[in-house]
């Protein structure tokens, strides 16, 4: 249980590693192409560990796991498209 209340921190930690060694991935695409890339990436290494932790924590269906996990894909890629177009990577 206590690692269900540790794993934003460690989450945390592994995602700005990861990002101060990747960031120059994003650079040199067009928007819409940083925007992908990130978010497909962010969603990879959030979502999809977030969502296995769910369905083997909670009594939730599968086809429940999977249309969080679309709406998620959807929300990071939207949200890559924004920090893009702002700038950001």
């Amino acid at each position: 249980m206590s690692l269900y209340f540790v794993y934003p921190f460690i989450l945390g930690v592994v995602l700005s590693f990861v990002w101060s060694k990747t960031k120059n991935l994003f650079q040199g695409k067009s928007v819409a192409g940083k925007a992908a890339n990130f978010g497909f990436t962010f969603w990879f290494l959030t979502s999809i560990p977030g969502m296995w932790i769910t369905y083997s924590s909670f009594p939730v269906s599968f086809l429940m796991i999977a249309s969080w996990s679309f709406s998620s894909l959807v929300q990071v890629l939207v949200g890559g498209l924004v920090i893009s177009r702002m700038g950001i990577i």
